[in-house]
């Protein structure tokens, strides 16, 4: 418990750097908000306003002034929310350049108590499985290095809500604003929900270079060469995904160490890739393949990235 206090601490004296460069021309009284709705939130670990308010700092006041302080602010009809979004991409948009990953993911804010919140939805809660009351998140994390991504976009939404357009409009607009802040940089990096052809077709579209999990149930179109060594002498013909990628060769050889069920340990891939094309459109795209021992389905990737020799296709994976 000594070494959880003590990260604690070491975690809030950081934190007021980087809120610093966030305030921009807030009140005092709203800089002060900030503050102690942040620290508060990560030392107590829970958006929890009884929680938060015993959690921060320099409590010269009562308990009940905390929370009367705190929840006042955040039912506040104020413009504080659009200010600090406007003030983060100075941060973050800097250290995005043309290979970094960009990570989508669509998780949940799981309020299993809540009744009287507005438009709750029905969610499936992450860590337990189960449907409960909540929002939808799209979340999007930039890695720029080997520590840990942060996030760069956290977009909560429910499909209760009148006016909303939707999970995959949603989705189309957050990845939109985050390719429009970094001037096109980044590679979107997604998981099978991201498959879905309304995202393919708007990510080649506007020409953003992505890495998508594939599902293998899908046609793709694989060129069919009449003659090996004519590549103009021959026809594109369709082909589910899995199919494809069981009869495409994976002659490199690829050995990494990974975490698994918490030990470490040694994984050999047989890596290779096939040029392929969505049904109706012309973009030629690969899909890169890797099969391992002791699993059945092969690990199958579709980018626009450029996939010529096995750099390129680790550089992928």
């Amino acid at each position: 418990m000594v070494k959880q206090d003590a990260l604690m601490e070491s975690l809030s004296s950081n934190l007021h750097g980087f809120l610093n460069q966030i305030q921009g021309d807030l009140s005092v009284p709203d800089k002060k908000f900030l503050r102690d709705g942040f620290i508060g939130l990560v030392r107590s670990g829970h958006p929890i306003v009884c929680q938060m308010a015993r959690e921060v700092p320099n409590q010269g006041s009562k308990y009940a002034t905390r929370i009367k302080r705190l929840d006042l602010h955040l039912t506040a009809e104020s413009d504080f929310d659009e200010q600090v979004k406007q003030s983060l991409p100075a941060i973050w948009v800097p250290l995005v350049v043309d290979d970094t990953p960009l990570i989508l993911d669509l998780s949940d804010l799981a309020k299993p108590l809540a009744t009287q919140m507005d438009y709750l939805a029905t969610v499936r809660d992450g860590s337990t499985g189960r449907l409960v009351n909540g929002y939808w998140l799209v979340e999007i994390y930039a890695s720029a290095g080997r520590k840990n991504p942060f996030p760069i976009l956290l977009e909560p939404f429910s499909h209760e809500e009148p006016e909303c357009p939707g999970q995959n409009p949603i989705v189309i607009a957050a990845v939109r604003r985050v390719f429009t802040l970094t001037g096109g940089r980044g590679v979107l990096v997604v998981d099978r929900g991201g498959y879905a052809r309304v995202f393919l077709d708007d990510r080649l579209d506007h020409a953003y270079r992505f890495v998508v999990r594939m599902r293998g149930d899908r046609d793709l179109m694989w060129f069919y060469a009449v003659s090996e060594g004519l590549s103009s002498d021959g026809q594109w013909v369709p082909m589910e995904g899995r199919q494809l990628a069981e009869r495409t060769p994976t002659p490199h050889r690829w050995s990494r160490v990974v975490k698994s069920k918490g030990r470490v340990v040694l994984r050999i891939s047989q890596i290779g890739w096939v040029k392929v094309r969505l049904p109706g459109r012309d973009e030629t795209l690969t899909m890169t393949v890797a099969s391992s021992q002791g699993s059945d389905v092969p690990f199958m990737l579709l980018t626009n990235l450029q996939v010529e020799n096995f750099a390129d296709a680790k550089r992928v994976l």
